[in-house]
């Protein structure tokens, strides 16, 4: 079965659990979800593309992703080519929880995908906040090129070996 894809790909690659994303030329991503046990069946599926994608290690990745969970108020933000987590303390201050980690517009073996939509800038940060909607993706473990008319090309696979 095809899928009926919202983007027109340039590239594609696949997550650690079997998840498989796409990315154009305008940075926008849509991804296949993958059946993950802990998510059940009705979670997997072509999912909404998003406007913009961007890339960190899979250790800072889990460490956002742990600051997150463990906030009930929190951002993530980009500040200054960085992303990071800020939560509001019981001051009604922000203070950073996690990062700030450098990210790459570029995918990379061992990196992990974060999707989101809508950035707004604040003066407060003296950057940008990413919107809840965002979702942050496990470690890349294969990626190749897509050319005009779908058909995979050249890429990268886990132990850095051109596939």
């Amino acid at each position: 079965m095809a899928l009926k894809l919202a983007i027109k790909p340039v590239l594609t690659f696949k997550t650690a659990k079997g998840s498989q994303y796409w990315v154009d030329e305008r940075g926008r991503s849509q991804r296949y979800k993958s059946y993950h046990p802990e998510h059940g069946m009705n979670d997997q599926g072509l999912k909404n593309p998003y406007r913009h994608i961007i890339f960190v290690d899979n250790t800072n990745a889990s460490h956002l992703v742990s600051a997150a969970d463990s906030h009930n108020k929190y951002w993530m933000i980009i500040r200054k080519g960085k992303i990071g987590i800020v939560a509001l303390s019981s001051e009604h201050q922000y203070h950073l929880v996690s990062g700030l980690f450098p990210y790459s517009d570029q995918p990379h073996i061992g990196f992990a995908p974060i999707e989101f939509n809508i950035l707004k800038h604040s003066s407060k940060i003296q950057g940008y906040y990413l919107q809840k909607n965002f979702h942050i993706g496990n470690k890349i473990v294969e990626w190749k090129f897509v050319d005009e008319k779908g058909r995979l090309l050249n890429g990268m696979n886990s132990n850095n070996v051109q596939i």
